[in-house]
């Protein structure tokens, strides 16, 4: 649990990233979903100290590379198409990967190979929505959006595994929910009001 709630510091580290080197708009309703998305997944995982250092700083470690990865993402994206960001991440990612995957083989069964296919179509679509979404909205907006995957994920935990929903689990779940669509909101309305106000002036 620990190792997960570490894993979910990655929005804070693209928000902070993108705001330094993309010069995207750090609002305070940004910083408060934000904080508050932080809270709600603390309070769903409610890690426990278990001493595992080395694994807690190689999920640090981890956040930092996938907040680059972001941000390299975002900036491709306003020269290449979602496509083929896509295609160099996977190509690049198999070839990285190759080695450990050649030195630590264990042949797949034809079942554990059709739950892999399907493991791959499922991410590989969700990275092809994730590129479209850094295409049109600033990653600064997207970032809090992304703490909704812990809903989802125990949610699916509920209905295919049998893993129970808990108050503390609703409590968290709310907050999340929430301050996600408060930044879509706000987003939304800001977005709105500049368009006007260009046509205002036009």
């Amino acid at each position: 649990s620990e190792v997960t709630a570490i894993g979910y510091i990655t929005p804070i580290f693209v928000s902070i990233a993108a705001f330094i080197f993309l010069k995207e708009h750090f609002s305070i309703s940004i910083i408060g979903a934000l904080v508050i998305c932080m809270i709600g997944m603390i309070i769903i995982i409610r890690p426990t100290t278990s001493g595992i250092a080395i694994g807690q700083l190689s999920m640090v470690i981890a956040t930092l590379f996938f907040a680059a990865s972001y941000i390299l993402a975002k900036k491709l994206s306003s020269t290449e198409s979602t496509l083929e960001i896509l295609v160099a991440l996977n190509f690049i990612v198999t070839v990285t990967l190759a080695p450990f995957a050649i030195a630590f083989w264990v042949t797949p069964s034809i079942q554990e190979v059709l739950f892999l296919s399907i493991v791959a179509l499922f991410a590989t679509a969700g990275h092809f929505t994730m590129t479209m979404a850094l295409k049109l909205a600033p990653i600064t907006i997207t970032q809090p959006i992304s703490y909704v995957q812990i809903v989802w994920a125990s949610c699916i935990g509920f209905v295919f595994f049998g893993e129970t929903i808990s108050f503390w689990f609703s409590v968290g779940a709310s907050l999340i929910i929430l301050s996600s669509l408060y930044v879509t909101y706000t987003s939304s309305s800001k977005k709105n009001k500049d368009i006007n106000s260009l046509i205002t002036k036009n």
